[in-house]
Formats: C-alpha cells, sequence, structure tokens
C-alpha cells in the first residue's frame, strides 16, 4: 500500500488504516488549475489536482468547515477542455462529502481509479480550510521481476505502462 501525496510534500508508505511505514511517497502537482465552478448561479471554488499517473487508490481529504458545507469529489483518467466529466456513459465519476462541524477527514469507501482528482467548494459565508489531499493506493502484490529499455522512448514508455497494468487490478 502506497500513500499518494497531492500539493507536493513528502510522505510515507502506508499500511492499511493509513498508519505511515517510512516509504517513499509520489507527489502530485497542486493546484494543476484553480478556478471557479458555477453552481446555482454562485461561483464554487475548485481546484484539480493532477497525480501524475493513472493509480488505483483510496482518496482521503482532511478538511475544516462549517456544517452543511459540501464538498464535491470528482475523478477522472482524462480531461476534457481542462476539467473531469463527472458523468461518463451514465457513470458517475464524482462524490459528494457533506461536511460536519469543525475538523475532519473523509476516505472514499471504495477505491476509485483516477489521474486526476477534482474538488468542488459548495459552502456558505466561511470558507472551507483544506489541510492535507493524498489518496491510499491498493494493488495486486505482483514483483516486477524484469526491465527493458531501448533507444525510443515512446517504447520504453509503453513497457513500463504495461508494467503498471498490474497495480491497476
Amino acid at each position: 500500500v502506497e500513500r499518494l501525496v497531492a500539493g507536493g510534500g513528502t510522505a510515507g508508505a502506508a499500511a492499511p488504516g493509513g498508519a505511515p511505514t517510512g516509504g517513499p511517497a509520489l507527489a502530485a502537482t497542486s493546484p494543476h488549475a484553480l478556478g471557479d465552478d458555477v453552481s446555482e448561479g454562485l461561483r464554487d471554488p475548485f481546484v484539480l489536482l493532477d497525480f501524475g499517473r493513472q493509480v488505483n487508490a483510496f482518496p482521503r481529504i482532511d478538511v475544516e468547515g462549517r456544517a452543511g458545507d459540501v464538498v464535491d469529489i470528482a475523478y477522472g483518467e482524462q480531461l476534457i477542455g481542462g476539467r473531469i466529466v463527472p458523468m461518463l456513459m451514465s457513470t458517475r465519476c464524482a462524490d459528494r462529502y457533506i461536511l460536519r462541524e469543525g475538523r475532519q477527514v473523509h476516505q472514499a469507501f471504495e477505491w476509485r481509479t483516477f489521474r486526476y482528482l477534482q474538488l468542488s467548494f459548495r459552502t456558505g459565508a466561511a470558507p472551507v480550510r483544506v489541510h492535507a489531499v493524498d489518496a491510499v493506493t491498493w494493488r495486486y502484490p505482483a514483483e516486477v521481476r524484469g526491465r527493458f529499455a531501448c533507444s525510443d522512448p515512446v517504447t520504453t514508455r509503453v513497457w513500463d505502462a504495461c508494467v503498471r497494468t498490474t497495480d491497476l487490478f
């Protein structure tokens, strides 16, 4: 199990339940894009995070806000028009988290497959404070026993992507 950290920074690998184990972390750029969403005629801020590659993971956010504030969490493997489309071919690619008063950590109940994670904040008068965004990966425990490299970087990247497919099941 590996802990992927959004917003740069460092973190160790995580054991089930999220306890750090001190291994290497993958950093995601944050924010990839920052802008406004429109909900019911009002502008709602959003942030789009790029984890650098497709992962199977349990997204987790550490937020602080007022009771009733909403954080919509959209997942995507690609961007369309610079945004994640929260519904593709009748499949929902988003979760809605309604905050209680104060600081809290929310982790998805089921793993998601994504490269991009978009947080949209639908709040009242007070802002929502985001303390951390990360994702705990879930992967098949296959050991990579071979390697490949050649003068064509595209072919090498294709081989790397094929090896990573075991991470996605």
